[in-house]
């Protein structure tokens, strides 16, 4: 295999390319950055020699001509090499690649933005001379739909009906917006495409320059792929990241020292167990409501499994009922059929039915003897759905099954399994790499709960990251659920990411807000992986305070590497807040550890801020009096005051569990939460009609196929989390309420 991928490489002239990918690889690994293939090139023997790919293509069972054949540098355009790095290490890797080929001989792919709904309302705001934030007020309910449907939209749905669209100017320019949309706005860089020459690009392509100085081509993808470039797809993908940044936590806090290419069991019971019941939340690619639930409908508990579930809940392979016959056909409820005989060991590992890209080709092939250029080119006009091209390459399909010998019923039953698997698919070196990565974050969330967490929240990414309400709020309630609290942040101990300390002592724990929330029965829960006493807390950096200035975080880093801050003067000396930073670190609770209340350390700091501007001499020596306790009323905040701010300042309380806080009316009383079943215990209710009542963590609209508007809503209690559909007639009268109010109660 080694010989014919190289003597096909050769023939398409490829050898520099992957000799190219090859060397960002080492790059990567010199530097300590995880790369992942995704896409069809992890299909090659060679990719993974070199590195480049992580799934050996005999345990997966990868056919190489799905990434290059002859037959396809002659029918369709050639194939490129996608690259995940870590997001916020993919600026490094690309400033690389343009030392090391040369910043005239590089460039970035351009991408031309385009208006649609919100922004065309958005820049037509600011003609008609709009506050800024009146326009946002009204842009950010806006449905994500094309301008000129925005109109017919908004009535439609109950959220954006009290929007005063019938008011001027809003009116004109919601009648105005549908003429904007699909014109150019900018020109922009493509999200991760570029390109390597051997000659200096101004030779060969317009280019022009972007704000970070690297030249950027002024053609899109399709022209510079027309003109023979193969272009270099490095993209930033979260769950390196959390994997990284999980695996280095562990190491500084539990001294235990993790590889994940060779510690981990990929047959180890209790992650699948953690798997199949769906509570991989936080674990990238498999957290999304639709995979969580097919995952669980499937009772999933291997690695193979897992690739076709990556696969088969995308829109192409999801056609005709996929997802329901492969749930029945794994578990051995129902026995797999093939449409014909030809097809049984191109199907057999998926129990007869299509789901992988390399199905389209094999069955083509296979079955009506097309070449592989051709069955490629097939492949395309599927998965873009383009009906002439499907309909053309269907004939083509009808005459070479006939000179098969394909009766005219075979060929019908097969051509109809093709034609239906039209859409978004995955290729299956794409969706093993995908499950490999998610395995390994399952399992490290399964035995480092608190550690994985974190990782996840210092990354800001993920399914449930941009909820419009409260971000990464989900993400809290699985930590706080799994048994971890939270500290606020400290400029004496926060650390440049989310991080964990343990609470050593009872007189710690009860220091530490947000250790027990409001219905603690005070029985320890600390996590049997903890290697010392104490419950795990994770601890917010500066970083995460809302409004905090960027060169004031720098400072502290720079100044705390120098040694620890004994003194609120001294912190004040050394990194030199301005009074609104000052004010939100007081407000987050990152002043608390120099032990005195907030309203104290108020006045003290307002006190010293202001010496320091006056450039008080005195101030800098042993002179402490600006510490002394001032004679005014300081009279501690109530909880919730706290917990307010935090909110405001952090996104969720730390002080107080969120849930309590949350559910709680302006006297602060709490919902009762007796009236209502706790998500945990609605798997003993089957068949039964109960209420439920949560904290609304995530939504997302669809539209029915009659095109009726409906809405998804996980809600979260303090026992787990689960999917609520407010289907078309429920969404018309109570979807307002879902903007409104964080708390939903539903039957």
């Amino acid at each position: 295999r080694l010989e014919r991928e190289l003597r096909i490489i050769d023939q398409v002239h490829y050898a520099e390319y992957f000799l190219v990918f090859h060397e960002i690889v080492e790059y990567c690994r010199r530097e300590g950055i995880a790369s992942l293939a995704r896409g069809s090139a992890a299909d090659s023997l060679i990719c993974y020699v070199l590195g480049v790919s992580h799934a050996c293509p005999f345990r997966f069972d990868l056919p190489f001509d799905r990434f290059v054949n002859p037959e396809r540098a002659k029918f369709s355009k050639m194939a490129d090499i996608d690259l995940d790095l870590p997001w916020d290490k993919r600026d490094q890797v690309i400033r690389w690649v343009y030392d090391r080929w040369g910043h005239d001989r590089v460039a970035m792919i351009g991408l031309p933005h385009t208006f649609h709904a919100r922004a065309a309302v958005a820049e037509l705001g600011k003609v008609f001379g709009l506050p800024p934030h009146e326009v946002y007020r009204v842009t950010k309910l806006l449905p994500r739909v094309s301008a000129t449907d925005l109109g017919r939209e908004i009535k439609a749905s109950p959220e954006t009906r009290d929007l005063p669209i019938e008011e001027q100017p809003f009116r004109t320019i919601i009648q105005m917006a549908g003429a904007l949309e699909g014109l150019p706005r900018y020109w922009a860089t493509h999200p991760c495409g570029l390109v390597v020459s051997p000659h200096p690009l101004t030779e060969l392509v317009p280019v022009q320059r972007s704000p970070k100085n690297m030249l950027v081509a002024q053609y899109d993808m399709d022209a510079i792929e027309d003109l023979g470039f193969i272009k270099i797809d490095l993209l930033g993908q979260a769950g390196l990241s959390v994997l990284r940044d999980a695996v280095a936590e562990i190491a500084r806090t539990e001294d235990v020292t993790i590889d994940l290419e060779r510690d981990v069991d990929y047959s180890d019971p209790p992650t699948w167990e953690m798997i199949a019941s769906g509570e991989a939340r936080g674990v990238h690619h498999i957290e999304s409501p639709a995979m969580t639930s097919l995952i669980k409908q499937c009772n999933t508990r291997d690695i193979d499994g897992l690739t076709t579930i990556v696969a088969i809940i995308r829109p192409g392979a999801a056609n005709q009922g996929k997802k329901d016959a492969y749930a029945r056909r794994y578990q051995g409820f129902e026995p797999p059929t093939f449409s014909h005989p030809s097809l049984v060991p191109v199907l057999e590992k998926t129990y007869g039915l299509m789901v992988f890209e390399e199905h389209i080709l094999q069955v083509a092939v296979g079955f009506s003897g097309m070449n592989l250029g051709r069955a490629d080119v097939l492949r395309r006009a599927l998965n873009r759905e383009n009906r002439a091209l499907i309909d053309e390459l269907g004939a083509e399909f009808h005459a070479g099954a006939l000179r098969k010998g394909r009766s005219k019923k075979e060929i019908h039953v097969v051509w109809s399994m093709l034609e239906g698997f039209a859409g978004f698919m995955f290729n299956k070196a794409h969706s093993a790499e995908y499950a490999v990565e998610a395995f390994q974050g399952a399992w490290l969330k399964r035995r480092f709960p608190a550690h994985y967490l974190a990782a996840v929240l210092s990354n800001y990414r993920g399914f449930y990251a941009n909820s419009p309400t409260m971000p990464q709020i989900l993400y809290v309630l699985e930590a706080l659920r799994l048994g971890a609290g939270f500290l606020p942040p400290c400029v004496k101990r926060s650390r440049t990411r989310f991080c964990i300390e343990y609470a050593e002592t009872e007189t710690e724990r009860g220091e530490c807000p947000g250790f027990r929330d409001a219905r603690d029965d005070g029985r320890s829960r600390k996590p049997k992986h903890a290697a010392r006493d104490g419950r795990p807390m994770i601890r917010l950096p500066l970083s995460h305070i809302g409004g905090l200035s960027r060169s004031f975080v720098d400072r502290h880093e720079e100044e705390r590497g120098q040694g620890p801050f004994t003194s609120l003067a001294g912190f004040v000396r050394r990194c030199r807040p301005a009074e609104s930073d000052g004010r939100l670190l007081l407000d987050s609770g990152a002043l608390d550890g120099f032990g005195r209340s907030r309203p104290e350390t108020f006045w003290m700091l307002r006190k010293l801020i202001k010496r320091r501007a006056d450039d008080s001499t005195t101030l800098w020596g042993e002179d402490q009096s600006a510490e002394q306790t001032p004679p005014v009323d300081l009279s501690r905040p109530s909880i919730r005051q706290i917990a307010a701010r935090e909110m405001d300042l952090l996104g969720f309380p730390v002080t107080i569990d969120p849930i309590s806080y949350l559910s709680c009316d302006e006297e602060g009383r709490e919902i009762d939460w007796s009236r209502y079943t706790p998500v945990g215990e609605l798997h003993r209710h089957h068949g039964r009609r109960v209420q439920v009542c949560g904290l609304m963590v995530a939504c997302r609209t669809n539209r029915t196929t009659t095109g009726e508007l409906m809405k998804f809503v996980t809600l979260a209690d303090r026992t787990g989390f689960v999917e609520a559909f407010l289907f078309p007639d429920t969404y018309q009268r109570f979807g307002h309420l879902t903007v409104t109010n964080p708390i939903l109660a539903a039957t």
